[in-house]
């Protein structure tokens, strides 16, 4: 407490990841494989006859932004072989999910899109959608140790 004023924790909150969802009437396995190490695949599974993956980068920067990782992604859809970019054609829903976490204090978080992000994404029939998550000061120290290892992991490379 300086001058009788109550100290307020740092404000946290803002962009997080771009998730890349998709969803297809088809195997999306073949997918998962084209774009190999260059995502995680945080989940890739068949419900109710609808076969469901969700990507994240696998080399997203400590300072990226959700302009950097859409464009990323959509370099890997254009590097795709003819039957990859066919299962990416032929999905259901393509959606780029712009994670942002709702600030602990503060009045607000605003996140633009470039126009050419807009395109980028139009252009290979995708949605860009936000998800907002409210603030939990409890993840933080989680978040700083999945950081800590992806910096070690990238340091072995």
């Amino acid at each position: 407490m300086i001058n009788n004023v109550p100290e307020i924790a740092p404000v946290k909150g803002g962009y997080l990841c771009v998730a890349l969802d998709m969803y297809s009437l088809s195997n999306l396995q073949p997918l998962v494989t084209a774009f190999g190490k260059k995502v995680f695949v945080l989940h890739s599974a068949w419900n109710k006859r609808t076969y469901h993956a969700r990507f994240q980068l696998s080399r997203c920067k400590k300072n990226s932004n959700a302009d950097l990782e859409i464009r990323s992604f959509r370099a890997l859809v254009d590097g795709l072989e003819p039957a990859g970019r066919a299962l990416w054609d032929c999905a259901k829903i393509r959606d780029f999910d712009v994670g942002v976490e709702a600030p602990a204090s503060g009045y607000c978080f605003v996140q633009t899109l470039e126009p050419a992000t807009l395109r980028a994404a139009s252009e290979v029939g995708a949605r860009i959608l936000f998800t907002v998550y409210s603030y939990d000061v409890n993840r933080f120290s989680e978040m700083e140790r999945v950081e800590r290892k992806i910096a070690e992991l990238d340091a072995m490379v």
